[in-house]
């Protein structure tokens, strides 16, 4: 075996590293060998078209392919603009054929699943950005903050602080946080109501 022999098995070894540890399907004995999870076990007793069904599912909840979004708007639109490999996985599950109501529960559970990734990302963000600012707020005025928003979602605010190391009047804050440049925020009815109060 020359250098580039070997280079290259390791290089695919490292591919098959990587993606059975993004992986949810199989994974890798001691020995090396590639073997299946107690998920990828629980696939392969359904038949084909299940199990496409479970893996496409999978997919989604896991990685969050760009193309999923398309999903909230529909059959059509993703049957129009999936890319050329995802629209083939959803034909061969029969995503695209006569709506019964085993379809349209599965529509349901893929556009859930995107959801449900997007959420747990948003609420992520949100939690580092709380994070910053607890810890901002108890540099500035040398006193620990209460984090609201762990303690009680409906407070309308997300930290309740005081105006400075002098002044222990309440200040109440709520945080907004993101990761991409935004001209706007959302605002909930309750976070409006706790502002306009105060």
């Amino acid at each position: 075996m020359n250098s580039r022999t070997i280079l290259k098995v390791l290089s695919i070894q490292h591919l098959i590293k990587y993606w059975m540890s993004l992986s949810n399907v199989v994974g890798l004995t001691q020995s090396g060998q590639i073997e299946l999870s107690a998920r990828g076990k629980e696939i392969i007793t359904f038949g084909y078209q299940q199990a496409l069904l479970l893996q496409l599912e999978d997919l989604i909840l896991n990685f969050n392919p760009v193309w999923a979004s398309i999903l909230l708007r529909g059959r059509t639109e993703a049957k129009n603009f999936l890319p050329p490999d995802a629209l083939q996985c959803f034909k061969e599950c029969g995503l695209f054929g006569k709506l019964t109501d085993d379809i349209v529960k599965f529509w349901d559970k893929l556009t859930l699943a995107y959801r449900n990734y997007t959420q747990k990302k948003l609420t992520e963000i949100g939690r580092i950005g709380e994070k910053l600012s607890f810890d901002y707020e108890k540099t500035r005025t040398g006193f620990e903050p209460v984090w609201q928003a762990v303690e009680s979602n409906i407070a309308g605010y997300d930290l309740l602080s005081i105006l400075s190391s002098d002044n222990s009047a309440k200040l109440q804050i709520e945080v907004k946080s993101t990761n991409i440049l935004v001209k706007l925020c959302y605002t909930s009815h309750n976070e409006k109501r706790m502002a306009d109060r105060h």
